[in-house]
């Protein structure tokens, strides 16, 4: 199953949408490999979400904090989930190597995290986000 970027999916933060469309390229390419037969993008689909799901999901976490956004709690929750999803994936690929059940659950993992995640509370922390920043700040705000 191929992911498609598109612009519902933008949370409206430079970073943070350049590295939810490298997961999306990613997912592209171990797909576009499994339709070739090569698994060995298997493997460094698995070393992506190990690292990249860390390093983004802390940044979206430093982002949080800097904001005070009142979802955090809830919005951490669901990313320990997805690591934990990661981690399992991960031991099930170091265990028995890049089965074809694996990359499906791959393709899974990423598409039910895009679904249920990305499109809903990582657009909902981009908007909320925008609009913090839009707010002037209490040196910025003229008396009345």
């Amino acid at each position: 199953m191929a992911l498609q970027w598109t612009s519902v999916l933008s949370v409206g933060i430079p970073e943070l949408d350049a590295e939810h469309a490298e997961m999306f390229e990613r997912m592209d390419r171990l797909h576009d490999a499994m339709l070739a037969g090569d698994r060995a993008e298997v493997s460094r689909t698995i070393a992506f979400l190990r690292e990249d799901a860390v390093r983004h999901l802390a940044a979206e976490d430093t982002l949080m904090l800097a904001l005070g956004y009142p979802e955090r709690e809830r919005h951490l929750r669901e990313h320990e989930a997805f690591l934990a999803t990661v981690r399992e994936l991960a031991r099930r690929h170091d265990a028995n190597g890049p089965t074809a059940v694996l990359v499906h659950d791959v393709e899974q993992a990423v598409a039910t995290w895009v679904e249920a995640h990305v499109a809903v509370h990582d657009v909902a922390l981009g908007a909320f986000a925008r609009e913090h920043l839009r707010r002037p700040t209490t040196a910025e705000r003229k008396p009345a």
